[in-house]
């Protein structure tokens, strides 16, 4: 027997579409895994 292999869902900051709205929708602020490692509230 097999087992299905699931895939999450995908959110804009993970695909290509962040990328396309990024350059062609003015405004879109969507933040990137570096901006938000940068704003983590981790202690250095």
């Amino acid at each position: 027997m097999t087992t299905p292999i699931t895939i999450g869902s995908l959110t804009a900051p993970d695909s290509g579409l962040a990328d396309v709205a990024r350059r062609h929708v003015h405004g879109f602020d969507c933040p990137n895994v570096c901006d938000l490692i940068d704003h983590a509230p981790f202690e250095s």
